[in-house]
């Protein structure tokens, strides 16, 4: 996903997401979706939203009001937001699957990002793939739990292959990738 992408290539993403969704309708989920205007869009397009099981963090309430009502409920229960990324855990079945639509690169028009890069051009890289890890970890707390992470966005291909070094191996081994337009697996089994 990106800025001015064409609304064909927009359109499958929030197709994407509903399609994971709908196959995991008997669990919890998050979707990580970068800014509120995005979490906006996607609750927006989802076919989904009228049937109660996505909820929008729309930025208007507390972070902690935001996480009693998504834990109190039952599946399914997807919550779109992009505050959750780090910093929050998700044990067991509080959230079983994530989605990553837009790679969360820094904001290269900040100050202290553009900063930052004139000392290390891979900078931003480095940043985006620790981002993407603590995402992927907020729920996958155990060597027990089984949990999945659909990242949409393209440009991870590229970031994966170019900055191999700035994952970590768990990270790389578990990576599966399919095809445009093919279906989503089927969730684990718990």
């Amino acid at each position: 996903m990106r800025y001015g992408m064409p609304e064909e290539e927009e359109s499958r993403i929030y197709r994407g997401i509903d399609q994971i969704v709908e196959t995991r309708l008997d669990r919890k989920g998050i979707v990580h979706s970068v800014s509120y205007k995005r979490a906006k869009e996607i609750w927006q397009n989802s076919r989904l939203r009228d049937h109660g099981c996505l909820m929008l963090d729309d930025q208007r309430q507390a972070a902690e009001d935001v996480l009693a009502r998504y834990r109190a409920a039952d599946p399914p229960c997807v919550l779109i937001s992009p505050r959750f990324a780090t910093g929050i855990d998700f044990p067991g079945d509080e959230c079983e699957y994530a989605i990553v639509p837009k790679v969360p690169w820094p904001p290269f028009k900040d100050p202290l990002v553009a900063a930052r890069m004139k000392r290390d051009k891979d900078y931003p890289a480095y940043v985006t793939a620790q981002t993407l890890q603590q995402s992927v970890g907020r729920h996958h707390r155990g060597k027990d739990e089984v949990s999945e992470t659909f990242i949409l966005d393209s440009s991870f291909s590229r970031l994966r292959y170019v900055y191999t070094d700035f994952f970590g191996r768990w990270f790389t081994s578990a990576i599966r990738t399919l095809r445009s337009g093919e279906r989503p697996p089927d969730p684990p089994k718990r």
